[in-house]
């Protein structure tokens, strides 16, 4: 073999293990991340251009709802994409249909920090909140009950809190087998359960008694008529038949059966609690409640038309 083909078959060799090198190499892939901002794109996952507004949420249905809408209406007003925890999206998702919001867990995919939750008094002044979080994520604590930004977005509210249809058409079955049609239904919601305890602990009061009911079914009776129908959703449904049986019938099925059937009567009765509330504030009706949340029910008796009674008394306010 000549010089000449000596060089041209060790040249041939050196390119052949360099063109090899390109195809089979073993240098690890790694994703492009965009460096000069927080967007980035992470296993086809988009990640959110600026700081986020999160919750991780806690308690039953009510107060997940109350997590949801507080974290979605401090997002709306700051132009922030929100996140929630996993557990309240796959609960709430049973219930609503397209929630916009999206899981906690995508974010976490961004590697990006999220900070401690915001004490709930830490957050007020709520129209201050982009300014004194303007460049930071900002994570709300879990019962956010922020009735400041929520009340206003109500309309907007309940066309992003949309109930399957499938649900509203088992709960207004339920009304119109138990009540029949063309009467003028108020849906009473009953807690008992566990406020015996969180009652006297949070707000020094207690349980109340069948007389407020009773008293408050007597101010519908008078204001719309004798004829009147009364529908009963409570967790206590034996003392509900045993105390107010002769004057209303129960309905109860299960919660998410329960709230929309309260949402779909013409008005509503509610004595305490995140449950009661959220039914009477996707009804279109009037709410008659007891006094004993004075932080909400002040607001709701002058925003929202409330009628209250007063907890001792068990009479109207006014």
């Amino acid at each position: 073999m000549s010089a000449k083909s000596s060089v041209f078959a060790v040249l041939t060799f050196f390119i052949v293990l360099y063109l090899l090198d390109l195809k089979f190499g073993t240098q690890e892939f790694k994703p492009k991340v965009n460096q000069t901002t927080n967007s980035s794109t992470i296993k086809n996952y988009q990640c959110p251009e600026g700081p986020i507004v999160a919750v991780l949420g806690a308690g039953r249905l009510g107060n997940q709802i109350w997590d949801y809408a507080s974290t979605w209406s401090v997002a709306r007003r700051l132009n922030r994409t929100a996140y929630v925890q996993d557990s309240i999206i796959s609960e709430l998702s049973k219930m609503f249909e397209n929630l916009s919001l999206k899981p906690l867990s995508d974010f976490k995919k961004c590697r990006q920090p999220l900070p401690p939750a915001v004490p709930l008094d830490k957050l007020f002044p709520l129209d201050t909140l982009g300014r004194r979080f303007r460049a930071r994520n900002l994570l709300l604590p879990a019962f956010s009950q922020l009735l400041e930004v929520v009340l206003p977005d109500k309309e907007l509210l309940r066309r992003e809190l949309k109930f399957k249809p499938e649900l509203v058409a088992e709960a207004q079955k339920t009304i119109e087998e138990v009540a029949g049609r063309g009467k003028m239904v108020v849906g009473i919601h009953v807690r008992r359960d566990d406020f015996g305890t969180f009652l006297p602990l949070t707000f020094h009061s207690k349980l109340t008694t069948e007389n407020y009911f009773k008293n408050a079914m007597e101010w519908y009776r008078q204001k719309y008529g004798s004829s009147t129908f009364f529908l009963i959703v409570s967790d206590d449904l034996g003392w509900c038949k045993r105390l107010l049986g002769n004057d209303s019938k129960l309905a109860s099925k299960n919660p998410r059966h329960d709230l929309i059937l309260l949402s779909l009567c013409d008005h509503t009765i509610i004595d305490y609690g995140t449950f009661g509330f959220w039914g009477a504030f996707f009804s279109r009706g009037h709410t008659v409640s007891l006094n004993v949340e004075q932080n909400f029910t002040s607001v709701m008796s002058v925003k929202a038309n409330w009628t209250l009674f007063d907890k001792e008394t068990l009479s109207v306010i006014g």
